[in-house]
């Protein structure tokens, strides 16, 4: 089976919605080693939503050609799919699934072998058996031939399993696969089987009829209804096949489960697995160090991005990073930072946490900006202890870039040094405060102002977490729009040569990104949280799409200083 077409099936999950059934799942036999599983359930609910996402529509606007897949989202027939498929078998096309029909398509499922007969009778066989499953599919009309290519073998005589080669994609560019599909019973309901080959079809009717065992899943994660897992056998061949080159050896066998979700203003997503414990063994990883009170913004304001991560740690991966950084052994290291007056166990006490946020306050030629800062984060007294050393090394390093000054609250402070009689283009600061050393472009009289919350993540009930990373897309525009409307193309210029453009993204595509930041406005909020090594969870809030937020940066993509090449 064509890696496009288990990619295809792994997007379907992705977009499927709320729970509905998992009578596919129960449709399918046991399989001695499922390396792959893949369940999608309220297709057809999903995908009539996707038909009408402004996302989604402004995504096909360039390829316009495309536009007639949606037509076929509102009408999509399946409710839920199932498959299973061993990955690391000799023969990678072996796979099995079943497919569960909406009700208003269920008829068609049930008179499926009596159209197949009449279609055979008909002057052109081969076309009135292609329309068969067509219409099963509900494809439109726009998409057949075109996008979308049915060709089914005419069945042996008696035969109740039809093998069909489906091509899919445009232009000349059409992937192709041959399945075999056959009407099930799974009690009073009608299921689609479907099988790489005709005996892999009779297999899941056998388990319909009772005559084999049913596919049994062990889920890691039940929040969700829809879900692609993954799973190693004793030999751990599927993770040498993904570290492909590498000389690694499973300590176990891997699995990896990611399950998604829909609701009315939410998209989620939750990965689970083993991948460190299967490398490195679960005793060896430190425990996270991020809690929910760890550092936010220290600069007012309405942060639109935030990203922390725990550093998790200990003192002796602090002297094995030393050492290696060092090219010493750890003996020499450690009697090198003691000379120095620095321990272990106060460094991994102070390298806890680190991330960047942006959306803070700061200026732009005395204008309004907003800003941003990375920090370092961890204890407050290891931190002002080691306050001494940051200050002799911006002293000997830096000291034609800042200045340092007195601040209350503050065990280090300094800001840009600018020339005699000349402001610098935007505020540039670096300090230590309450366990906190951060570096940023930031106002220095906005930095005791309370800050505005981030946005609100996926609840972790007071765990401490690995990473947290959160996007807020309302703050971006209500933050930008204002700024860039204001701006001259003077101080747009001196923003570029400030962020030294010629290692970032030209103007021209800056024009593109206010472009894109529109099409964008159907989504709130990216979330991403992990609260251990073996998970992560990101959730998407969508809502209404402001349609003056659209109309305004497409406005100001086309402005002469942020659109020139």
């Amino acid at each position: 089976m064509k890696k496009s077409v288990v990619a295809a099936l792994c997007l379907a999950v992705l977009l499927s919605a709320l729970p509905v059934s998992a009578a596919t799942l129960d449709a399918l036999p046991e399989w001695e080693n499922p390396h792959m599983v893949v369940h999608a359930e309220n297709l057809s609910g999903t995908m009539a939503r996707l038909g009408k996402s402004f996302l989604l529509d402004a995504l096909l606007d360039v390829r316009r050609e495309r536009a007639p897949l949606l037509q076929w989202l509102g009408v999509f027939p399946a409710e839920s799919v199932s498959l299973v498929r061993g990955l690391l078998l000799d023969d990678e096309d072996t796979f099995q699934g079943a497919v569960r029909l909406v009700p208003s398509a269920r008829k068609a499922l049930l008179g499926l072998d009596d159209a197949v007969a009449a279609a055979l009778r008909s002057k052109d066989a081969s076309e009135s058996l292609s329309r068969v499953f067509f219409d099963l599919l509900n494809v439109p009309e726009p998409l057949r031939e075109t996008c979308v290519i049915i060709d089914p073998s005419e069945p042996d005589d008696g035969e109740k399993t039809y093998e069909l080669d489906i091509g899919f994609g445009f232009s000349d560019a059409k992937e192709e696969v041959t399945v075999h599909v056959s009407l099930g019973m799974d009690g009073n309901e009608p299921v689609l089987l479907i099988g790489s080959d005709g005996e892999h079809v009779e297999r899941a009717r056998a388990a319909l009829s009772g005559k084999r065992t049913r596919l049994k899943v062990v889920r890691r994660d039940t929040r969700h209804g829809s879900f692609v897992q993954l799973n190693d056998d004793a030999d751990g061949r599927l993770i040498r096949d993904i570290l492909d080159g590498l000389s690694v050896e499973a300590l176990t066998p891997v699995f990896a489960e990611l399950s998604f979700g829909l609701s009315e203003g939410e998209i989620v997503a939750a990965l689970r697995h083993n991948v460190f414990e299967a490398l490195v063994g679960s005793a060896v990883l430190p425990a996270p160090a991020l809690s929910p009170a760890d550092p936010g913004p220290k600069s007012g304001g309405a942060p639109w991005f935030s990203g922390l991560a725990s550093l998790a740690l200990s003192p002796e991966n602090i002297l094995d990073l030393a050492a290696f950084v060092s090219d010493s052994d750890r003996e020499e290291t450690r009697l090198l930072l003691k000379e120095q007056g620095l321990d272990p166990s106060d460094l991994a006490a102070v390298l806890r946490s680190f991330g960047v946020v942006l959306g803070g306050r700061s200026t732009l030629r005395g204008a309004p900006m907003p800003g941003g800062y990375a920090f370092l984060s961890g204890a407050a007294e290891s931190m002002r202890a080691l306050s001494p050393h940051i200050r002799a090394f911006v002293e000997s390093s830096l000291d034609d870039l800042f200045k340092f000054s007195a601040r209350p609250g503050w065990d280090l402070f300094c800001t840009v040094n600018a020339e005699k009689d000349e402001e610098p283009v935007a505020p540039m600061v670096f300090g230590v405060k309450d366990g906190t050393l951060l570096m940023g472009s930031l106002a220095p009289e906005a930095l005791d102002e309370v800050a505005t919350p981030e946005p609100e993540g996926s609840d972790t009930k007071g765990k401490r977490s690995l990473l947290r990373v959160a996007l807020d897309v309302e703050r971006v525009c209500d933050l930008f729009i204002p700024f860039l409307s204001a701006a001259s193309p003077e101080a747009l210029k001196d923003l570029f040569e400030a962020l030294d453009a010629e290692d970032l993204p030209d103007s021209g595509a800056l024009s593109g990104l206010l472009r894109s930041l529109g099409a964008l406005q159907e989504v709130r909020s990216v979330t991403l949280n992990a609260t251990g090594w073996d998970d992560a969870d990101l959730t998407v809030k969508t809502g209404d799409v402001d349609y003056r937020k659209v109309w305004e940066l497409t406005r100001l993509s086309r402005k002469p200083a942020i659109a020139a090449e």
